[in-house]
C-alpha cells in the first residue's frame, strides 16, 4: 500500500501506470488491490493530491480523443454561419403521372427563368470579404413567368392572372426593377435603403446612358414569398428592390431593350466594387452567365 500511495504523489502520466502495474501483479488479491487503488486515491491526513494528480491524469488520457471532435464541432458552427452560396440547382415540385398516378419529379419553368435573369458576384478588399450580392433582373420574360407561378401557387383564376400580367407588363416599360440579396460581415454596412448608404448602385447600357436609382426598398427578408421566389436570399442576407429610370437625363432610352445590348448594374463604395452583367442582345442568349469583376 505504501508503494501505492507514492504513486499518487507523481507526475499525472505516472499516476494510472503505477496503479495498472501494482493491480496486474496481484491477480488472487482482488480486495486488498481494491483498497490499495482507494486508499492511493484518497490518502491520510486530509491531502487531496491522489484525486487531483487522477483528475489531471485522466484529462490528459481523454485529450486527443475528446478534441478532435470539439475541433469538427467548431468547424460545424462556423460553416452554418457562412453565407450559403448560391446553387443552380432548380427546387423540383412533384407532379402526377399520366401512368397510373405515379409521381415523378421536374423542374418549375419558374426556377429556369429565374435562374437565367440571375447574376452574382462577390466584393473583396484585399483577401477580405466585403459583399456577396445576388441580383435578378425582372426583365419581360421573368414578370411573365413570375406570374404564371404566382398564380399556380395561389390557384388564381384566368382573369386574376391576366390582370396581373397587365400591371407587370406596365411595371416594365416604366422602370428597370431588380431584386437585389446582399451579404456584408458586418450589419452596419448592409445599408442599401439609406441616403447616406455607403454603397452607390449605377446601372448603364450600350448606349452610354448612366443611370441611378429612382427607389431602394428593403423588403422584410423572413418573408416566405421573397424566399420561396429568390432561394439565394438567405437568413445572412438582407433583401431590396431596386427600380431605375428607363430614360437617362439626356433622353438616351429606353435602356433595358434589346436595343440596350447589355445591362451593367455596378456596386461600389467605401468597401469596394463589383459588376453584375446582362446580355440583352440576339448574340448572346438571355441565359449567358457573366462573372462579376471586382477590379
Amino acid at each position: 500500500m505504501k508503494k501505492i500511495l507514492h504513486i499518487a504523489y507523481k507526475p499525472p502520466g505516472s499516476l494510472l501506470r503505477g496503479i495498472m502495474e501494482h493491480c496486474s501483479k496481484q491477480p488472487n488479491q482482488p480486495s486488498s488491490t481494491v483498497k490499495a487503488c482507494f486508499e492511493a486515491l484518497n490518502p491520510p491526513c486530509g491531502h487531496k493530491t491522489g484525486i487531483l494528480n487522477l483528475g489531471f491524469g485522466v484529462c490528459i488520457l481523454f485529450f486527443p480523443v475528446i478534441m478532435p471532435f470539439f475541433l469538427f464541432g467548431c468547424a460545424q458552427k462556423s460553416a452554418q454561419l457562412s453565407p450559403a452560396p448560391y446553387s443552380n440547382e432548380r427546387p423540383m415540385v412533384q407532379t402526377s403521372s399520366v401512368e397510373g398516378n405515379l409521381g415523378k419529379w421536374t423542374a418549375r419553368p419558374y426556377y429556369d427563368i429565374m435562374n437565367q435573369w440571375t447574376r452574382n458576384t462577390k466584393v473583396f478588399d484585399g483577401l477580405e470579404s466585403r459583399l456577396y450580392i445576388h441580383a435578378t433582373f425582372r426583365s419581360l420574360p421573368y414578370r411573365k413567368a413570375y406570374v404564371e407561378e404566382y398564380s399556380r401557387r395561389y390557384e388564381l383564376g384566368a382573369d386574376m392572372e391576366k390582370t396581373l400580367l397587365v400591371r407587370e407588363i406596365e411595371a416594365q416599360e416604366a422602370y428597370n426593377e431588380f431584386f437585389i440579396a446582399a451579404y456584408t460581415p458586418s450589419a452596419e454596412w448592409n445599408d442599401f435603403e439609406k441616403a447616406g448608404s455607403i454603397w452607390k448602385l449605377y446601372l448603364s447600357d450600350r448606349s452610354g446612358a448612366r443611370l441611378e436609382p429612382l427607389e431602394i426598398k428593403k423588403v422584410d427578408s423572413k418573408d416566405p414569398l421573397y424566399r420561396e421566389f429568390f432561394p439565394y436570399l438567405d437568413p445572412w442576407s438582407y433583401g431590396y428592390i431596386v427600380r431605375f429610370p428607363r430614360y437617362d437625363s439626356e433622353g438616351r432610352g429606353p435602356v433595358g431593350d434589346r436595343d440596350s445590348g447589355f445591362l451593367r448594374l455596378v456596386v461600389t463604395g467605401l468597401k469596394g466594387r463589383g459588376e453584375l452583367v446582362w446580355r440583352l442582345d440576339d448574340e448572346a442568349p438571355h441565359g449567358t452567365v457573366v462573372e462579376g469583376t471586382n477590379p
